[in-house]
């Protein structure tokens, strides 16, 4: 306890800490952190009031996160995207070569990661700590075990990978968006860089990409015709809806291009994008494909695979990985040799001089 001359101290000593004085003196909680929690709140209310629902960020339980729009969220979604030629059901269905590509693509053996929250030991405990985690903490945790990145694994040795490039929750403002709003933005895409075309290819798109901005056949400025897209929600349909928009998008890029080149039959029922919905437990895969009809284009989506990879202690959790692997290895080179093959018939800018 302290003497009375510690009080008299205190109280002829303006400079004490006032959480001291409030101690010893037993008074009301100091006046002057009243006021500071008061002035932290009015900041706080304003930066809340001033931002927009696209630009919040993440509420604990995964609400909304910077950066997404909040349409996917609604079931009127998919009728916006039924209008504009993108469908989340029926279809004719894809070609038998096409069905043969992703039974490839789902078996094909790849090397994994030795070490890795998804070790034998480690993957129940994994699941168990995310479990009600929100958005943010699935996608560090465990979306680079589902879905690697594809310039991370040719940093560790891949170097065939050179001709990729990705991106993390990057909007895709290079694009053309098919549906009214905002333009896609996935949690991580995959695509092409420029050096996938020879100098003269890349003469004959110049006249189709200038700007960077609201182009044909980009995703940004350094993502030339996406193929690969990934969405993390608690929702899985909110996360199939946004990308059944963003890879549409890839699908119809690549129909564009054959458009241009009066091939766009060869795409008919053909995979030309995959996209991959997650959440800390249940996997969706898809592929999507065009159906041709004339100057119609309409997006439909192919149900590769879904299944909860906790499901047998874990007996499907490399699943996914396998495959994104794949895409990359087998599914890669067929995109780029497609592009490649329609952009070497387009005009040459420099002829057209003559």
């Amino acid at each position: 306890m302290s003497s009375p001359e510690d009080t008299d101290d205190i109280n002829d000593n303006n400079n004490v800490d006032p959480v001291t004085r409030w101690m010893m003196q037993g008074n009301p909680w100091p006046k002057e952190y009243f006021e500071q929690e008061n002035a932290l709140n009015l900041l706080l209310e304003s930066n809340s009031s001033s931002s927009s629902l696209d630009t919040k960020s993440e509420t604990t339980d995964g609400l909304i996160r910077k950066g997404k729009t909040t349409a996917a969220r609604s079931r009127l979604y998919e009728m916006t995207l039924e209008q504009v030629g993108i469908h989340m059901t029926g279809g004719p269905g894809v070609t038998s070569s096409c069905q043969d590509l992703c039974r490839s693509l789902l078996e094909t053996e790849q090397p994994l990661p030795p070490d890795s929250l998804f070790r034998e030991d480690r993957f129940r405990k994994t699941c168990e700590r995310l479990h009600n985690e929100n958005e943010a903490k699935i996608i560090r945790d465990i979306s680079p075990l589902l879905v690697p990145s594809v310039e991370v694994l040719c940093a560790y040795g891949a170097e065939y990978l050179e001709p990729m490039v990705d991106h993390l929750n990057q909007r895709w403002y290079g694009c053309e968006p098919i549906v009214p709003g905002p333009v896609p933005q996935p949690d991580y895409s995959a695509g092409c860089k420029r050096a996938i075309f020879t100098q003269s290819q890349f003469r004959k798109l110049e006249p189709f990409i200038q700007g960077w901005k609201h182009t044909p056949f980009l995703a940004t400025p350094w993502m030339y015709f996406p193929y690969l897209t990934m969405e993390v929600c608690r929702e899985l349909l909110v996360a199939d809806r946004q990308n059944a928009h963003s890879a549409s998008i890839a699908v119809k890029q690549v129909v564009d291009l054959y458009r241009q080149v009066s091939r766009q039959h060869e795409l008919n029922q053909k995979i030309l994008a995959f996209s991959i919905s997650h959440d800390d437990e249940s996997v969706r895969i898809y592929g999507h494909y065009p159906i041709i009809d004339g100057d119609q284009t309409s997006i439909y989506r192919h149900i590769i695979k879904r299944f909860d990879m906790t499901d047998d202690d874990g007996k499907e959790r490399w699943t996914t990985y396998r495959f994104t692997r794949n895409v990359y290895d087998i599914f890669g080179p067929i995109h780029i040799e497609r592009l490649r093959s329609a952009v070497e018939q387009l005009p040459d800018p420099l002829s057209d001089q003559h």
